[in-house]
């Protein structure tokens, strides 16, 4: 989540104050100013999702543990 809020904070901050007509892509406009931040966050959200299904895993074997002996 610190992650995250960093990322959203650098790329809200570098947005202009004043919003205009933009002809182009609908994509990110920084031009990659911020390429190591935003390395961090993709590993950081790949390990954070890998994280939640491998807990529910762990979770749900436990459930399947306890339901096998009723």
């Amino acid at each position: 989540m610190v992650m995250t809020a960093a990322f959203v904070a650098v790329k809200v901050n570098d947005r202009p104050n004043l919003a205009t007509e933009y002809v182009g892509s609908s994509g990110d406009i920084s031009g990659g100013k911020y390429q190591s931040l935003e390395n961090v966050y993709r590993i950081s959200s790949f390990v954070a999702f890998f994280s939640v299904w491998i807990t529910t895993a762990i979770l749900m074997n436990s459930y399947r543990e306890k339901f096998r002996y009723l």
